[in-house]
């Protein structure tokens, strides 16, 4: 049997930075966390369990539903899709995968989850084709 994969994972003080970092040339007014307790429901949802079930069981549903999450429980005064997107990115680049996705279609599907027109299933469809492993250094 092949050793368990060490998941890496951000918490919401990496979040925050992401966000801060994203947001430093916003308007002072448009920068900022909204809601401290819902930044903490997203970083925790990717690995909450239900009757010992892992609903979220792999890196890209776990990705995909951080990303999800922080779109669709605005933590922050502004900028929760992007910060949402750079979370995910850096989230997968951090295990060992690439989110490849051109800028305009990956506006697109952030607002569409932000509207509401994109579900959780649909929106990791979405990861899942646009997720690749990266190569290991030789």
């Amino acid at each position: 049997m092949a050793p368990a994969q060490i998941l890496f994972f951000l918490d919401s003080e990496d979040i925050l930075a992401i966000h801060e970092r994203l947001m430093k040339d916003q308007e002072e007014n448009t920068r900022g966390l909204l809601s401290p307790q819902n930044l903490d429901m997203c970083v925790k949802s990717p690995n909450h369990r239900m009757f010992g079930i892992e609903p979220y069981d792999d890196l890209i549903k776990k990705g995909a539903k951080l990303a999800f999450e922080i779109v669709c429980l605005h933590p922050f005064v502004d900028g929760n899709k992007r910060t949402a997107l750079s979370a995910l990115s850096i989230f997968l680049e951090m295990n060992g995968y690439s989110l490849i996705v051109p800028s305009r279609t990956a506006v697109h599907v952030m607002v569409e989850v932000a509207k509401g027109s994109a579900d959780f299933e649909s929106f990791l469809i979405f990861v899942k084709e646009h997720t690749t492993a990266k190569e290991p250094l030789q």
